[in-house]
């Protein structure tokens, strides 16, 4: 940034987390106040982050620009992806992505299963992604005998992501700290997949409580069980979901949308 700053060019910060440096030490704030500030614009995923940098730079400086997805690659139904699984064509899938971290909700999800597979039979779990909890993550499964309802798929290539998405019935991210705007959201949206997770970061402004998904605390894998097992039970609200969350996606969150935006952005500086 400085170096720009030096040869004279314009410069655009985007934050691609929660913005908290903020609330650092005096030196921390010293250091952020005086590189945002030779920022001509700043991006930040959420009004919240856009005050927070407020009290740092300029107001006007600050703009909300989300993440993006290409939405047309999640359209479509991969069956295929089931049967690889070793999952009957009639179980249910609850779909996790990100990394295997306590930060992330895994054990908050783990939790919540036997409620739910309990009461429905044919529901299957699957974490997709690697992270120094998957050791005791499996052993868990083990001890309380829901390993046959849990797969751990490990790092997969983003085609096998997408597949993953369109074979899914629903999404849980219950994370416990501040997310930025996960990508694994905006992909569950773009697949039209009905959303558990929790009112942290930039979730919030994607997924609205008993519209296109469900909020839920943090810590609180009972609440996850609860909302599990009512999308489980209730096609109907998942077909109004998938409607919404798609027509959502490309109205908001598309790559399309996204990168007309930036253009325009670039050509005003």
């Amino acid at each position: 940034i400085l170096i720009s700053r030096v040869f004279g060019r314009k410069i655009v910060i985007q934050i691609h987390s929660s913005v908290s440096a903020c609330d650092g030490t005096n030196v921390m704030r010293w250091i952020v106040r005086h590189i945002y500030s030779l920022g001509s614009k700043i991006l930040v995923f959420t009004e919240e982050d856009r005050k927070k940098i407020a009290i740092l730079v300029p107001k006007e400086k600050a703009e909300i620009f989300p993440n993006a997805v290409n939405v047309d690659e999640f359209i479509r139904k991969d069956n295929g992806f089931k049967s690889d699984q070793s999952i009957p064509e009639e179980g249910k899938i609850v779909l996790f992505i990100s990394r295997l971290i306590k930060d992330k909700g895994v054990y908050d999800l783990i939790e919540s299963i036997p409620s739910v597979v309990k009461e429905n039979e044919n529901a299957y779990f699957l974490f997709a992604g690697e992270g120094p909890e998957k050791t005791r993550m499996e052993a868990i499964c083990r001890r309380k005998g829901i390993e046959g309802k849990v797969r751990f798929l490990g790092h997969i290539q983003q085609n096998d992501v997408t597949r993953a998405f369109t074979s899914a019935d629903i999404f849980v991210l219950p994370a416990r700290h501040p997310e930025g705007m996960p990508m694994a959201v905006l992909e569950a949206l773009a697949a039209g997949l009905p959303i558990v997770s929790t009112p942290l970061g930039a979730i919030p402004d994607i997924v609205k409580d008993g519209i296109n998904g469900f909020l839920v605390e943090p810590n609180a894998p009972e609440q996850i069980a609860e909302k599990i097992g009512l999308l489980l039970h209730r096609d109907d609200l998942k077909k109004k979901i998938r409607e919404e969350n798609i027509r959502l996606a490309r109205r908001e969150y598309d790559r399309d949308i996204a990168l007309n935006k930036l253009e325009k952005l670039y050509h005003s500086l």
